[in-house]
């Protein structure tokens, strides 16, 4: 068996099909010619039939009248004549009109003539015809027969006139019958010859149909012969081995590839049994239903794994063979160990940076918090003259300059390995965020000669559920880079939105366009690269690490956006992001608060496990400042210990600690019974998302990143023990991230300071309780237009110190005196006083702690 046995058998067919075509040709050819012979031949015979037929019917009825004159001349000659032999020539005249008549009577071919319908034919041959009345005298004797001569002559002589008039119409009617029989015989005779020829053409087109699809068969045979050589000069040099298989399973063929495998020549006389060849390889997957991994035993006794396929095939005699494909997996499999060995090795280089970031960070932030929290004690705990105050200063700020660079890395590798998913949606009014953003970053501007504008300016309030701190994170990196590029210029926020193509999702455009230095345009790629910096002018302005735009770049694409720029040399930039967030129906978050007593700063008594001794020594004098009663436990096992000796009211925990972390003190705490429901806070540098659920999973009640903001950790004390010092009261106080924006105010107090900030404070409460003096005028008066631009301008100033609660309710009064809800504007109005109280005091209550 060989591989060109397999397929070309069927091929041998073809002469043979053409063989066929030939003699059917031929004897379709010949039954033409015997037809055509036969046909010349039946007309023939045909036309000298009728034409006997037509001469004998006529000499019979020309007969008949030289019958009858015989007759009557035998007559005369008898009645001239005395001899007996004349009057036997009257018999024997007699006997021949006689048989004549008689003739007549009996031819069937003369049934078609209307001669024995006439007058003279009965006359003649009728019943007492001419005939009839001669036979008694010719059967008499001779006397009587001479005797009735006269009466005979007469007879004879009157019915010979009649005679030939009848004999002559039916030769006429003889002649047209035989025309017209001639010609129905000659209709017959067409007609065949039509259907001959129908036949011959429907015969020549069925031989020309023959033969094109003869034709058609031998093009096909030399394509599919091609296509057979192809295929075999295919799977002779296919770099796989090939292996023909017979019904019992023993090899009988190989191509060049298996015969190379194998290491010897395989034969139909020579065969090898598939199961000497092929084994299951151990440990190897059982395959996809298609294919198998299996071992190959060579001759020498070498193994070779292999990819096998196996199809069942037909051959042209009906012999039932397997083709079996074998595919050497060696470097295959090479190349999968070396792959799997370079995941490893990326693996495990992923680990080893993480654990790097994670030390860095946390070495890094530490330092950082203790330099921060110092110059935060010295410059609200002592007196400091003017030198001092500007050393400090720049202590300060150069702190938060490398805590910064120090979030930027930390984030950009959030970023990096993360997605909008991993961010928590938060439902915000996005027109609101970001006049919010252009107010903190307008002072900023002010420093460098620009003009940071908001248009539209009075958008109405759009409400979506989007991951926030991505999208404050995009404009502030954004509005940093215009204003730190730009002086005595202008820098346009424009924010627009549209229909999204999901339903119940708006398109937001935002667009930060400044009139700076410029971009080069072929630097317009670049500038999105993680610490990428412009060698021209660009970079030399101002130092930094080159992440701000690459984080932004980042953050939008993990919230599904994009972010593109446009710049000129010399004329400006403008930053475009797009970026699409389901929209709330109505306004949620705002806070509807009761009737309550002003928000009271509770002392607590807090265990701070810290191994920084400088760390935990500047944090406990910061919160011994806000009243707290303060216990130090420098790792784990002390940590233990204290809540053993007293009970406390919060647990700050650090997580690296030495010989016991803060994770297992707080998991032993959990597990003894000791921890109870006292909260436990997290103290970490590592801010990766992961990291964080792991503490929240170890049983931490929240999670704070270092350097630790003391406003912020004091008000999330607050907040935790909140539960235990207003048990049993009959209010309760409101919390104050429900008042404020707790991390855009920490943010505010970096840029601005305290002391600024409690500036601003003091103006607006004046402000406020002049707006609320217009507010509640004007809405006696029913001046509504009054009203909502009187909560408008308090919205604005509310906003931009972080009280998101009151900015909400100012905003729902400007929207209800705008649109005229009467009842809406009532139900709003009823607590503004008091929510201005709460906010303005708890305003108070975190500057006074930070």
């Amino acid at each position: 068996m060989t591989m060109k046995s397999l397929a070309l058998d069927r091929l041998e067919t073809v002469p043979q099909t053409q063989s066929r075509v030939v003699l059917s040709l031929f004897v379709m050819l010949v039954v033409l010619g015997l037809s055509i012979f036969t046909f010349i031949q039946l007309d023939r015979e045909l036309e000298l039939s009728k034409r006997v037929q037509s001469d004998n019917r006529t000499w019979v009825l020309a007969q008949i009248q030289v019958d009858l004159q015989n007759m009557h001349i035998s007559l005369m000659k008898a009645a001239a004549l005395s001899d007996t032999a004349a009057l036997a020539d009257v018999r024997r005249a007699f006997d021949v009109l006689y048989s004549r008549v008689d003739l007549v009577n009996r031819t069937p071919s003369l049934d078609e003539l209307s001669l024995r319908a006439t007058p003279a034919w009965r006359a003649l041959a009728g019943e007492g015809g001419l005939v009839q009345s001669f036979v008694p005298l010719i059967d008499g004797s001779d006397a009587a027969l001479r005797a009735a001569l006269p009466g005979m002559m007469a007879a004879t002589s009157e019915n010979t006139l009649p005679v030939r008039e009848m004999v002559v119409t039916a030769l006429g009617e003889s002649m047209k019958l035989g025309d017209a029989t001639r010609q129905a015989l000659q209709r017959t005779l067409y007609s065949f010859l039509v259907a001959i020829v129908v036949t011959m053409i429907g015969l020549t087109l069925l031989f020309a149909t023959i033969y094109r699809q003869a034709r058609a068969q031998q093009r096909y045979a030399r394509i599919l012969e091609l296509a057979v050589q192809n295929l075999r000069a295919t799977i002779e040099s296919a770099p796989d081995a090939v292996l023909i298989v017979n019904a019992n399973d023993m090899v009988i063929g190989a191509n060049t590839a298996g015969q190379v495998m194998l290491g010897c020549a395989i034969t139909p006389s020579d065969p090898i049994s598939l199961s000497d060849i092929l084994v299951a390889a151990e440990g190897a997957p059982s395959g996809t239903g298609r294919s198998a991994r299996m071992q190959c035993r060579c001759r020498n006794g070498d193994t070779v794994p292999v990819e096998v396929a196996i199809a069942d095939v037909t051959t042209g005699t009906g012999d039932k063979l397997k083709i079996a494909f074998l595919r050497d997996m060696s470097q295959q499999l090479e190349r999968e160990r070396q792959l799997a060995l370079a995941g490893e090795l990326a693996r495990k280089g992923e680990e080893v940076k993480d654990r790097f970031l994670a030390v860095m960070s946390h070495e890094m932030r530490t330092p950082l918090s203790g330099l921060i929290s110092a110059t935060d004690l010295l410059e609200t705990t002592t007196t400091l003259d003017a030198p001092q105050a500007w050393l400090v200063g720049i202590l300060k700020s150069c702190g938060l300059a490398a805590l910064e660079q120090v979030n930027n890395i930390l984030e950009l590798t959030r970023l990096s390995a993360s997605d909008a998913n991993e961010f928590p949606l938060t439902d915000f009014c996005v027109n609101e965020m970001v006049r919010e953003q252009v107010k903190i970053y307008q002072s900023l501007a002010l420093d460098r000669g620009n003009a940071l504008t908001l248009s539209p300016e009075d958008a109405p309030a759009c409400m979506v559920r989007a991951p926030l701190p991505l999208l404050r994170r995009i404009l502030s990196n954004l509005l940093s880079n215009a204003i730190k590029f730009t002086r005595d210029g202008a820098i346009d926020v424009v924010l627009m939105d549209m229909p999204a193509d999901t339903p119940q999702k708006r398109r937001f455009t935002l667009l930060i366009r400044d009139t700076g230095i410029g971009i080069p345009e072929a630097d317009l790629e670049r500038i999105f690269r993680n610490f990428e910096t412009l060698d021209s002018s660009y970079s030399r302005m101002q130092e930094g690490t080159g992440l701000g735009l690459g984080i932004a770049k980042l953050s939008a694409e993990a919230m599904g956006g994009t972010i593109k720029v446009e710049s000129r040399v010399g004329e400006g930039t403008c930053f475009t992001v797009t970026f699409e967030a389901e929209l709330q129906s109505q306004a949620v978050g705002v806070v509807r608060v009761e009737s309550a007593p002003a928000a009271v700063h509770r002392p607590l008594t807090i265990l701070l496990a810290e191994d920084n001794e400088i760390n935990s020594n500047l944090m406990e004098r910061q919160m011994t400042r806000l009243g707290h009663s303060v216990v130090i436990a420098s790792d784990g096992i002390k940590a233990i210990a204290a809540v053993q000796r007293q009970r406390f009211d919060i647990i700050l925990m650090d997580i690296s600690m030495p010989h016991m972390d803060g994770v297992t003190a707080t998991r032993h705490l959990i597990d003894s019974g000791l921890l109870g429901d006292t909260p436990v806070i997290a103290l970490t540098a590592q801010a990766s998302p992961d990291r964080v659920q792991v503490l929240c999973d170890a049983g931490m009640t929240d999670v704070v990143i270092k350097p630790v903001q003391m406003a912020t950790l004091d008000a999330l004390m607050q907040k935790l023990a909140s539960g235990d010092a207003m048990s049993g009261a009959s209010t309760r106080q409101p919390e104050l991230d429900a008042l404020l924006d707790l991390e855009r105010l920490d943010e505010l107090i970096m840029v601005i300071g305290v002391s600024e900030l409690q500036k601003m404070l003091e103006k607006f409460t004046s402000d406020m309780q002049s707006t609320l003096s217009v507010c509640t005028k004007a809405l006696k008066a029913g001046n509504l237009d009054e009203l909502s631009k009187a909560a408008h301008r308090g919205a604005g100033a509310a906003g931009m110190l972080t009280m998101d609660a009151l900015c909400r309710q100012l905003r729902d009064i400007e929207t209800a005196a705008a649109t005229e809800a009467r009842e809406s504007l009532d139900a709003q109005f009823s607590t503004l006083d008091q929510l201005s109280h709460q906010s303005l005091s708890a305003l108070q209550q975190v500057l006074q702690a930070a």
